[in-house]
């Protein structure tokens, strides 16, 4: 099958156009690099000057301390979040009056003691580590990532803990 003839005029065509524009390109390069003035600089010429610093993450017992208190107070609220659940089950049998008034009172007061005693414990330890915050903040500075790390796991618990409790109302 034979080419046809405005086939080929049309690749000869995009075929000096692509040279064309490669050449453009390269003069558009040429052009920017010679239009930087001596104080100014180029994104290379800023990536030399700045101060490169290394992350090195590192185990230290004070961030194994703030993961262990976060894994711990995380797991209590999900234990109170359990009971929660449990208590609103126990109050929608008394409305059902499946069962007798007594026991199902007797329950519900079982359950809502047991998330009164895993409250108060969690907010002993949210307070714990608020102040373990603040004294991070003091001897390594807000910006440290120790202490960046031990303040988010502290505003996360903190929110999923009133969280359990806006349930419980």
């Amino acid at each position: 099958m034979a080419a046809d003839p405005a086939m080929r005029d049309r690749l000869s065509h995009m075929q000096e156009l692509s040279q064309s524009n490669g050449h453009v390109e390269q003069m558009d390069y040429a052009e920017s690099r010679e239009s930087v003035s001596g104080d100014s600089f180029s994104n290379v010429d800023l990536e030399e000057e700045l101060p490169h610093q290394a992350v090195v993450w590192d185990n230290t017992p004070e961030l194994e301390e703030v993961f262990s208190q976060s894994q711990e107070v995380h797991r209590e609220v999900q234990l109170i979040r359990l009971e929660v659940k449990r208590l609103r089950e126990q109050n929608s049998l008394v409305l059902q009056g499946t069962t007798r008034m007594s026991d199902v009172k007797r329950d519900s007061n079982a359950i809502a003691a047991d998330i009164k005693a895993r409250a108060e414990g969690v907010l002993t330890c949210l307070k714990d580590m608020d102040a373990a915050v603040r004294v991070l903040e003091a001897a390594h500075g807000s910006n440290a990532a120790l202490t960046r790390i031990a303040r988010t796991q502290y505003a996360c618990l903190s929110n999923g803990f009133r969280d359990a409790n806006v349930r419980l109302q």
